[in-house]
């Protein structure tokens, strides 16, 4: 009787110990299936189930306004492509929005009173990094070294965003917030050739461009100095109120932008509310 009662006590144990074992597997495989099938909010891109019959629409009837528009380089490029796209469309008008990224202006910096760049400090501070998603070629024709010859990298970019106060689902900014932002750095840099609106070299580009050897986007200037400085004053100035609306800009403000060449060469643009710069005024480098 006794050696039965053994036996059945370390039956028992043995079954406890199975399902023990039993069940932490199947929490294991659960939360790993459930892992798998979390999608983050820009993944989520649902086909429409709406089957209808297709009815291209390649101009319209009546002459019409883009209310909505962004041109980056506006103030240097032929626009004889561009009003040839919009007499196709029968656009009777356009509202350019971010022509004021890249201004030309000719006062430079003359005239600006001195300012005592003092730091800030925010109490929320959040991040947004684009990583290596930015192949491109360029070159800074007034450099006296190899630089001034076409080379390429794959560019970074990193938005500091800070708030002195949350929004009312406790961010600083909303991470899913910036497929806008993506789209456009997209189109001025992903495979693209960057060259300066003073470069005498591009006549040349302006051709090769329209053999269809590149895509060309033209800036006011070159380096990733003033890159940053063109996207902090993007960000600040038509970004933020634009697209996250007045009172996110009045809560937020983007106080830093990183680009990165290569894990060794990185440049930065900081600024702050505080200092009371002129956002739409461009750095004009000297001749």
């Amino acid at each position: 009787m006794r050696i039965f009662f053994k036996q059945f006590v370390t039956l028992i144990k043995v079954a406890l110990a199975l399902l023990f074992l039993g069940g932490l597997s199947y929490y294991i495989i659960d939360k790993i299936q459930e892992k798998n099938n979390l999608m983050d909010i820009e993944e989520y891109s649902p086909k429409s189930t709406l089957v209808n019959k297709e009815t291209p629409v390649f101009r319209s009837k009546y002459p019409f306004v883009d209310v909505h528009n962004h041109q980056f380089d506006m103030p240097v490029k032929d626009l004889k492509k561009l009003t040839a796209e919009m007499d196709s469309l029968n656009m009777g008008f356009m509202i350019n929005l971010s022509g004021l990224i890249f201004p030309t202006t000719s006062g430079g910096n003359k005239g600006k009173q001195d300012m005592s760049f003092q730091p800030v400090t925010y109490k929320f501070v959040s991040t947004k990094e684009f990583i290596d998603e930015f192949p491109v070629a360029y070159k800074q024709w007034r450099a006296d070294t190899h630089c001034n010859k076409n080379h390429g990298y794959s560019f970074s970019f990193k938005f500091f965003f800070g708030a002195n106060k949350l929004d009312r689902r406790g961010w600083v900014c909303d991470y899913g917030g910036f497929k806008e932002l993506k789209q456009i750095l997209k189109d001025q840099f992903d495979h693209r050739t960057l060259i300066a609106a003073d470069d005498p070299d591009l006549p040349l580009y302006r051709r090769l461009e329209d053999q269809k050897v590149l895509d060309l986007t033209v800036l006011p200037n070159m380096g990733c100095e003033l890159i940053a400085d063109m996207l902090y004053k993007y960000m600040n100035g038509v970004y933020i109120p634009d697209y996250w609306g007045p009172g996110e800009a009045e809560r937020v403000w983007c106080w830093r932008v990183e680009v990165r060449e290569t894990q060794n060469n990185m440049a930065w643009r900081e600024g702050h509310r505080e200092w009371n710069e002129d956002l739409f005024e461009d750095y004009i480098l000297a001749k």
